[in-house]
């Protein structure tokens, strides 16, 4: 008879023990469920960007972003880069570098800084660069930017074309640069730029460039 009620005990313990198990595991099917909708929500939401300066408004996603966007801050970038005069150059540079990536950054802040460094011991320098067209290189998160950079040092002045590439990545709808690098010159073409007017817009007191924002709008 206590064999009976032991083994009469244990079939319960034992079947109670399945229910468990299958509670278990469908709580946890329905927690990884909800964990793939809200990831897929989050990598699906967009959001746009209404620059006070536009009518048109640019779009941010989870890895992605607009063409407008892209080129709003790649004339950003381009801008801090390439135009500036000695006074404005360290401060512009610093700016830049809150754009890189975090892996990117301490070797980004050592050229640059060093860079502003130089330019801070010569006096009467400035530089401009003027854009022409910007494009994003197919199947690769890289900018091209092709245009004319013209250096002023004291009474001399070097204009030439050049083409600028960006590459980047979007994590979370925050734009980070990874590498900026100046490739393919074309050598014996000349800017379509008259001297009068690049020393027009070197010498011109130049304000510091509006950044587009780095998603914060009205999410679709």
């Amino acid at each position: 008879m206590l064999l009976n009620k032991y083994l009469s005990r244990a079939s319960n313990v034992f079947s109670l023990n399945r229910v468990l198990l299958v509670t278990t595991l469908a709580m946890l099917a329905v927690t990884v469920l909800l964990i793939q909708t809200v990831n897929r929500q989050i990598e699906s939401r967009t959001t746009v960007l209404v620059p006070l300066t536009s009518t048109g408004a640019m779009e941010v996603g989870y890895d992605t972003a607009s063409t407008d966007y892209l080129r709003a801050i790649a004339r950003y970038i381009i801008n801090l880069a390439f135009t500036y005069t000695s006074d404005t150059a360290r401060g512009q540079f610093e700016e830049l570098l809150t754009l890189f990536a975090p892996e990117q950054r301490e070797a980004e802040r050592r050229r640059w800084l060093a860079l502003a460094d130089k330019i801070a011991k010569v006096h009467r320098v400035s530089r401009a660069f003027f854009i022409d067209d910007i494009r994003k290189k197919n199947d690769a998160n890289t900018l091209i930017v092709k245009g004319s950079t013209a250096r002023r040092l004291g009474a001399k002045l070097e204009v030439e074309p050049a083409v600028l590439e960006l590459d980047y990545r979007i994590d979370y709808g925050r734009f980070m640069l990874v590498s900026m690098r100046r490739t393919n010159l074309v050598k014996g073409k000349r800017p379509k730029l008259s001297e009068e007017y690049v020393k027009q817009v070197i010498d011109k007191e130049r304000g510091m460039p509006e950044a587009p924002k780095q998603a914060a709008g009205v999410d679709k």
